[in-house]
């Protein structure tokens, strides 16, 4: 295990047990983290954010979309509310220890 694998797993760790998420922008790399919160998967896509699968996009990457993939983001894939409360749903069942209180999305 790398360097940065052992210091993000430690991070992941300590997320779990303040019911934070830590998400990483699969194009740009930056790191961020937010609380398992109610509101929070809906602040996030409307401040621009998108995902599929298990892949993040912060909002300026997707403003860049169409530059690199040739249409927007919100063109390319159906439904980009759904897949963004999918990639939430997943975060919060991998990296939070206590789901009793979290809301699942759809």
């Amino acid at each position: 295990m790398s360097e940065a694998e052992r210091i993000k797993e430690i991070i992941l760790r300590r997320n779990r047990m303040a019911n934070e998420i830590l998400y990483q922008c699969s194009n740009c790399g930056k790191i961020e983290r937010t609380r398992a919160a109610l509101g929070v998967p809906d602040g996030m896509f409307y401040a621009g954010y998108r995902a599929h699968g298990d892949v993040l996009y912060c909002p300026d990457c997707v403003k860049t979309w169409k530059e690199r993939n040739g249409a927007e983001y919100d063109e390319q894939y159906k439904d980009p509310h759904h897949l963004f409360a999918m990639w939430w749903n997943k975060q919060v069942q991998t990296q939070i220890s206590d789901k009793t209180s979290i809301k699942t999305y759809k």
